[in-house]
């Protein structure tokens, strides 16, 4: 019987441990230490595992817990996988600037096996 892995989002960062039947740290995951985590999610399917660590997106594989891309500069509040887990979906809040009247585009798009960005979309 194969461990439920549980991800633990707190004050000090994100951590990931083994539930049952076998309980401890997953040591193939570096815990991420940051006070700025806003948001993390397992795939439905539970291939992928992400997270925003307040300066960029990551996206880890399960089955060996290693990064299979890492977005800069997002500040995503919510992520959503698709129902097949082959797109995760990062929104961020809608801002313009003087610099930027028109604003930026704020929801994207990624294939979940490489973090390649489909055509971002801009929600108001």
């Amino acid at each position: 019987m194969t461990s439920i892995p549980i991800a633990v989002r707190s004050s000090s960062g994100i951590s990931l441990t083994s539930g049952p039947p076998n309980f401890g740290n997953i040591e193939e995951f570096n815990p991420v230490p940051s006070k700025s985590c806003r948001t993390m999610l397992f795939s439905p399917d539970g291939t992928y595992f992400a997270y925003v660590n307040g300066q960029m997106l990551k996206i880890v594989r399960t089955d060996s817990w290693k990064d299979v891309a890492a977005i800069e500069s997002t500040k995503a509040y919510h992520l959503a996988f698709s129902p097949k887990s082959t797109f995760l979906m990062s929104w961020e809040p809608f801002t313009v600037s003087n610099a930027n009247p028109q604003g930026t585009p704020n929801l994207n798009i990624y294939k979940s096996e490489d973090g390649q960005l489909g055509t971002p979309v801009e929600f108001r």
